[in-house]
Parts: C-alpha cells; structure tokens; sequence
C-alpha cells in the first residue's frame, strides 16, 4: 500500500494522480515516511511543503486537493473517500464543498472545533465520520445531507443534537456515544430507515421515548447512562439496569415504556440478557425467570465459579463470561446443545472440562489471558471450531492435532510463537493466525 502511494505521490505527471485519486487514506505516519524533496513537482503539495512536521500535513493535503479540484485541476467524480486519520487538524478549508462527489469523510482524532458551511454543498455524502474532535455544535445545515446514511458523531462535546439532524431521511446508523447528551430531538420519528442508535457514556437519566417511534430501529446502545431504576421490583433490575443494548421490533416498538429493556432479538428472536459490570460475585436466580434467553452477558462482574443451575438455560447460543475470577468451569454448564460462541477470557483458568466436548457447535472459543500452560486437550475434539484464541497464556507448544481441526480459521498466539506460526503458513495456510 505504502509503495502503491508513493509511486502515486512521487509521479512527474500530475495526470497519474487525476487518474489514481480514488481513495485516499493519508496517516502521518505514513505521510512523514512520505515525505518528498523539495525537488519534486507540485503534484508533492498532497504531502505539504519538505519543511512541515508530518503532524501538520492534514491541512496542506485537504488544501492542496480542494484546491486542485475547485480550479478544476483535479476532476470532482475521481475523489470518493477521504480518510485523514489521527493528528493536529484543527480546521477544514472552506471550500472542501468543491468535493461534491465525495462519498466518504472521515477525520477521527482531530483537533476540530467545528465544521465549514461548504460542506452542505456534500449532498452525495453516505457516511461521515467527525469522532473524538472538539466540536461543540452540529450546525443546522447537516439536515441538507440528504445521502448520509452513516454518521459517527461519538467523543464531542455536543450536549444535544440539532432538530435538523432528523431531516437526514435516509439516515441508518447514528453513533452519539459520549457526546454529553440528556435528550433527543422531539422530532425523531422522522428518522424511519434509522436501524442502529448508539448513545453510550451519555448523560441520560432514562430511555429516550422518542426510541418507541422509530419503525426500523433493531439496536439501541445504553450502557453507562445515569438512568435510574429505583420504580422498577427488584425481580427486574437485574435485568434492566446498564443493558449495553437491547432490540426492537415492529411488533414491540408501540408497547415500549420508557424503562423495560428486556426486549427479544432479531433475527433469532431469542432474547438477550446483559449483566455486564454488576460487580456479581454470584448470579442472581433470577435469572431462571426467563430460561428462554439466547446469549448471557457476564462479563466484568467478580464471579469465582458458575452454578450448575445455569444449565437450565437450555437454548443459550452465546455464553460471555470475560474478565471474571473464575478458576475452573464446571462439568454440569457444560450441557449446552446449542452453544455455538464461548467466551472466556482474562480469567484464571487451566484447564477445561472434558464435558465441553457434548457442546458440538461451538464455533468461537476464546481463552485469551488466562493460566494455561498448553491448549486443553478438549479443544482438539472441537471438529466444527473455526476461531480460536490463546493470545496471553503461557503456551509454549501447540498439539499437531490443532492443525487436524478441518473448519479452524481464525488462531490467536503469542507473538514469541515464531516457530508455529511458520509451521501453521506451511500445514495450513488457510488458517489466519493473529495478531
């Protein structure tokens, strides 16, 4: 890729960078390893003058480009994306509206406080990404963005968002995490292709009931969110209380009140049960309430073991239980028919128990940061395994019998494993071993 960008940067003629400007994902690492001479032509100001640090790239690079477009130097059809990743970007230039056909923006980690009005002119734009920048206002002309179906708003200092933001008609995943928002526009429901709403690490004090309006809507994300459940029984707040995300459907949307978040999911219409940092040093028997629950959420709580009652839970598929205490599992949870994803990590484990082996449709185990010494020997008998993840144990050794497991294609190792990962590209090259 690297090379691919400077053969584009360095060439004499600035007809090859009309042709190739498709995409352009400029990091300042890269661009500082880029950096051109002084010597070459003025196809170079992509890069900025030899004498700017590469943290101060950004700027000369959507300068140099808006401005070879605006003279028409550039034609505007051959620019789609631009991708300006994490530096010192502390404005836009006023006139990159000239990048009419632009599709894609995304600019994480600037230093932006707001956003020019000649951006409005973006009426081809389908996702903008403008996260973690200090923009303290989404100006009312974002209504006139009229193909944006992707906007990443997540880590600025809005406090609400503008009623215009529901004009965007075909808007379809909105992420507003940490943006120091309390409420929601009343207008909302104009949002009707709207599917993913994420609103983590804001301020709300209970569920926006705008939420019950969109028609479309499967996935809405709460998680730390101040929202109080003290009116709710106490049978119920285990349930309720800091639910990560909850689905809706047509069919439930008009019966939603503001704090019931127990809500069954699409597609498999199974129901989903978050209990994550409930600090829980045992599960409540609750839980056994709703035995027809398909995924369970356990992580960051302070369990030491799983009782054996949880095998009541007979059509659970997704079995979470990362960054617990818990140094053995026992033989009886085991007994899941349909457990196809097993999540383990940051434990104490080192071993497993050989009644794993009845779960016959585990397709993701992951054991990552726990105390094995080498893989248990169970996992080798997991014929429908496809990814598997040891990263952070002390494993030294991997069993030939890894290598037999014929749907694996995913393997996590520590990077000293120099040796089996060469062994792994040479036996099974089909098998992407990471990191």
């Amino acid at each position: 890729m690297k090379n691919k960008l400077r053969n584009l940067l360095y060439d004499s003629d600035l007809n090859q960078v009309k042709r190739g400007l498709s995409l352009l994902v400029l990091h300042p690492d890269i661009a500082s390893e880029l950096l051109p001479s002084p010597q070459r032509n003025s196809a170079n100001w992509l890069l900025g003058a030899h004498n700017h640090p590469a943290t101060h790239l950004t700027f000369c690079q959507l300068w140099w480009l808006t401005h070879q477009v605006s003279s028409n130097s550039i034609p505007a059809n051959r620019i789609k994306q631009l991708r300006f990743r994490g530096g010192l970007l502390q404005e836009l230039p006023k006139d990159i509206g000239a990048l009419c056909d632009l599709e894609e923006l995304w600019l994480p980690d600037h230093k932006l406080e707001q956003l020019p009005s000649s951006m409005q002119k973006l009426t081809k734009l389908r996702r903008l990404g403008i996260q973690r920048n200090q923009i303290t206002l989404i100006p009312s002309w974002v209504g006139k963005l009229i193909s944006l179906r992707v906007l990443h708003l997540q880590g600025n200092p809005l406090h609400s968002l503008p009623t215009e933001i529901c004009q965007i008609e075909n808007l379809q995943e909105l992420d507003a995490r940490n943006c120091k928002l309390s409420s929601l526009p009343t207008t909302m429901h104009k949002l009707k292709k709207l599917h993913v709403l994420d609103l983590r690490s804001n301020l709300f004090t209970a569920v926006p009931s705008q939420i019950a309006e969109l028609s479309k809507l499967t996935t809405v994300r709460l998680f730390d969110n101040p929202i109080d459940d003290d009116q709710e029984s106490e049978s119920n707040v285990f349930l309720n209380n800091d639910e990560t995300s909850f689905v809706l459907t047509p069919q439930n949307t008009k019966n939603l009140l503001p704090n019931h978040r127990f809500i069954k999911r699409e597609p498999r219409k199974l129901p989903t049960l978050n209990l994550t940092g409930r600090n829980y040093s045992q599960l409540p028997k609750g839980i056994l309430n709703h035995t027809e629950i398909g995924q369970l959420i356990l992580n960051k709580n302070k369990l030491t073991h799983l009782p054996s009652w949880l095998t009541k839970l007979h059509k659970l598929e997704v079995l979470l239980v990362g960054e617990n205490q818990l140094k053995t599992i026992p033989e009886e949870i085991c007994k899941f028919p349909n457990l196809y994803h097993l999540d383990l990590r940051h434990n104490q484990l080192q071993d497993l128990p050989t009644a794993l082996v009845e779960c016959t449709k585990i397709r993701y185990l992951n054991l990552e940061h726990n105390h094995f010494t080498e893989v248990p020997h169970i996992v080798s008998k997991m014929q429908n395994l496809e990814t598997l993840c040891l990263l952070g144990n002390n494993i030294s050794i991997l069993p030939p019998e890894i290598f037999e497991l014929p749907n694996l294609r995913t393997l996590s190792l520590n990077v000293k494993l120099t040796h089996w990962r060469m062994v792994l590209r040479a036996v099974r090259p089909d098998i992407t071993v990471v990191p």
